[in-house]
């Protein structure tokens, strides 16, 4: 990743202009990630079947459980890899 944004730098000559916090806002509270992340750690629910339960899209899905499995990793819950 490293190497990538370095090449990514010097095409554009200068560094990233978005400011720090800007990006799409969740669009499930940090609860339903995790309880959307556990049940599809338990069950292997499809994440666009979930993403039909919450009304949200499937990418909004894999965003959660990218972002709460390595918290459950650290905090000694055995994740599958």
């Amino acid at each position: 990743m490293a190497s990538e944004a370095g090449r990514l730098h010097e095409r554009r000559g200068h560094e990233r202009l978005r400011a720090a916090g800007a990006g799409p806002n969740h669009e499930l509270v940090f609860t339903d990630r995790m309880i959307a992340t556990l049940v599809i750690l338990r069950f292997q629910l499809p994440h666009a079947a979930l993403a039909l339960f919450y009304d949200v899209d499937r990418s909004t899905i894999t965003r959660a459980v990218h972002e709460v499995r390595p918290l459950l990793a650290a905090r000694g819950f055995a994740v599958p890899g």
